[in-house]
């Protein structure tokens, strides 16, 4: 059916971008004033009638079915088509850097040596198609996702973390589409769970979701270059993040399961213990709860569940799937006064519910439209928990000493997915 889109103009070049990958360069696209949120009614009223002719036009002019397809590979050509450039590490990545391929940061150039180096680990088909991404559309096959690993500086080891974690933002309920293109301050993060974390080194400890570890940093970083190179994610253009957060760069960490109280995160996901899974999260970035003080489980998840009270989070808006990080100092306080992980989720649902005079008229209306099964619950008019339930929570508990923790919510428009990670697919090299 041939469509018309309405798009304000700060979106307008968003638009043109999506209609290319979908190969419909031609389609009409009307555009309005930016912003439309936080207008008054009057204002969106009188904007609407202004663009109502130009709307009516580009429906009396569509183009006949078919005339407004273009014909575009599905694929990148940035990926596909081999290059010959100086052999000069700083010249390379100035050109890389200038074709919009990386992230700022210096790459490791991507030579057809290092990419078959990578390459031998796998039993497959180089171009074995992993999922489509968008918003190109392109293919990410494995021998895409190996030269993003090149780049940003994996071992060829790394290569079935990669893969595994490519296969599980392919999950519909992962929505890599919103999570690709919101305006939020989301990243997809990457939770590691059994063997892998010794057998490839993955910090679990001190400092786990900062710097200094080759294993986390690389394969968060090449998950984000795959996304800019095969789905298109350039900032400011097809990735619309109004701020976006450091975890763009790079967002991967582990669970320090031998200090956790508790069964693993990934246990909690159905996995065996004894599994290498690695569950992907679109993710904010991590907020601290510093709690020094209490002495009891009640006192800790009492600081938790206020910090968790915050009316301008997706998670508040649209419901979800919070992940609360425990330290393990934290986690061993909590557990030693006999709370289980449900004990923990069902106070946390209960106490973090956020009392609906903490938000705006205008977002209390909002949020009665987005939350609607909530609201037709019983007894549950005055207040909207931050999660769709306790098991909703999420519970992780990772870092090294020190009495904190930290909240991470999420984008509410999507879930987490876990995948087993496939060790034929790897080497000791």
């Amino acid at each position: 059916m041939p469509t018309v889109t309405v798009c304000t103009d700060r979106f307008e070049s968003f638009a043109r971008g999506k209609a290319v990958a979908l190969k419909a360069a031609r389609l009409p696209i009307v555009s309005i004033p930016h912003p439309i949120s936080g207008r008054r009614e009057e204002e969106v009223a009188a904007m609407a009638s202004e663009v109502l002719p130009k709307l009516v036009e580009a429906v009396l002019t569509l183009p006949e079915a078919g005339d407004s397809d273009v014909k575009m590979d599905t694929a990148p050509s940035k990926f596909s088509d081999p290059i010959e450039l100086e052999d000069d590490s700083e010249k390379i990545y100035d050109f890389f850097y200038r074709q919009g391929w990386t992230d700022g940061l210096p790459i490791i150039p991507p030579t057809s040596e290092r990419v078959q180096r990578v390459l031998q680990q796998y039993p497959g088909d180089p171009a074995d198609v992993l999922g489509t991404i968008p918003h190109l559309n392109g293919e990410a096959t494995v021998e895409r996702c190996v030269i993003a690993m090149v780049m940003a500086g994996c071992l060829p080891s790394y290569l079935p973390v990669v893969l595994a974690a490519v296969r599980a933002m392919m999950a519909p309920a992962f929505n890599i589409q919103a999570v690709q293109s919101t305006t939020n301050a989301i990243a997809p993060l990457l939770i590691l769970n059994g063997p892998v974390i010794t057998r490839l080194g993955f910090n679990c400890k001190e400092n786990v979701f900062g710097q200094g570890n080759r294993a986390n940093a690389t394969v968060g970083r090449a998950i984000r270059l795959i996304l800019l190179n095969i789905g298109g994610a350039d900032p400011g253009k097809l990735d619309r993040a109004t701020h976006g957060h450091p975890g763009k760069y790079s967002y991967c960490v582990a669970e320090n399961e031998d200090e956790s109280p508790w069964e693993p995160f990934h246990v909690d996901r159905g996995f065996r213990r004894e599994d290498s899974v690695v569950t992907v999260v679109g993710a904010d970035a991590p907020m601290n709860i510093n709690d020094a003080s209490s002495t009891s489980a009640e006192g800790v998840l009492h600081s938790i569940a206020s910090a968790m009270i915050t009316p301008g989070s997706n998670n508040a808006l649209r419901g979800g799937e919070p992940l609360v990080v425990f330290s393990p100092e934290h986690a061993d306080l909590i557990a030693r006064d006999g709370w289980s992980k449900a004990d923990v989720r069902a106070y946390l649902y209960e106490h973090s519910q956020i009392p609906l005079y903490k938000f705006s008229p205008e977002n209390r209306k909002r949020i009665q439209l987005l939350r609607k099964k909530w609201f037709e619950r019983e007894g549950d008019k005055d207040k909207v928990a931050l999660a769709d339930s306790p098991e909703a929570i999420m519970l992780l508990v990772t870092g090294g000493p020190g009495k904190h923790s930290l909240l991470i919510t999420n984008f509410g428009n999507t879930a987490h997915a876990s995948r087993q990670i496939d060790f034929a697919q790897t080497c000791d090299c």
